[in-house]
């Protein structure tokens, strides 16, 4: 992939290391989507999310049944790291939204248990909010330590969770129709 982007001059060196840095831990397919920005294969999509059953990756929201909005993220230092360590922020927060997509009529979300939450899993994800009329989605933080992966991780087995939990109070009958 190298020789393909810096060697023909579509990119630096440095900007094609970055962007390799920038992207984590990923395969290799989906970091050549990411960097060429071209869109997924079927192949790299269900790479990238384990082939999961009810759930698919779309390419807009509207045609989307749930959408899953990050809306911000923080960090912050536990101070338990010695050294230079204790200057990096070792403790990450993701905080994110599950909203109703178009697809999905607001009554089905509503079905949801408002009791619902992430139990095991060995994540760390916590229910700040539940649907109200005036703020219609789940709001969540999930929680990581070291890195940014690990926070999203958690995010991610949520949104897992969350959708094979509810997938029948959600979508289930509505798929007949």
């Amino acid at each position: 992939m190298h020789r393909e982007l810096v060697a023909s001059g579509r990119m630096t060196n440095r900007q094609f290391h970055d962007a390799i840095l920038q992207g984590g831990r990923m395969p290799v397919e989906i970091v050549r989507a990411r960097i060429e920005n071209l869109p997924l294969t079927r192949r790299a999509r269900q790479t990238a999310s384990g082939e999961k059953d009810r759930m698919r990756v779309v390419s807009s929201a509207d045609t989307a049944h749930l959408i899953v909005e990050v809306n911000g993220r923080r960090s912050s230092s536990s101070g338990a790291t010695g050294g230079l360590m204790a200057l990096r922020d070792d403790q990450f927060y993701i905080s994110f939204l599950v909203k109703a997509g178009p697809k999905l009529p607001a009554e089905r979300f509503a079905n949801v248990p408002r009791t619902y939450r992430l139990r095991g899993m060995g994540a760390t994800v916590y229910r700040l909010g539940v649907p109200k009329p005036e703020a219609p989605w789940w709001r969540f933080e999930a929680y990581g330590t070291m890195k940014w992966g690990s926070a999203a991780n958690g995010a991610s087995k949520l949104v897992e969770d969350f959708i094979q939990k509810n997938y029948d109070a959600m979508i289930a009958p509505a798929a007949s129709q």
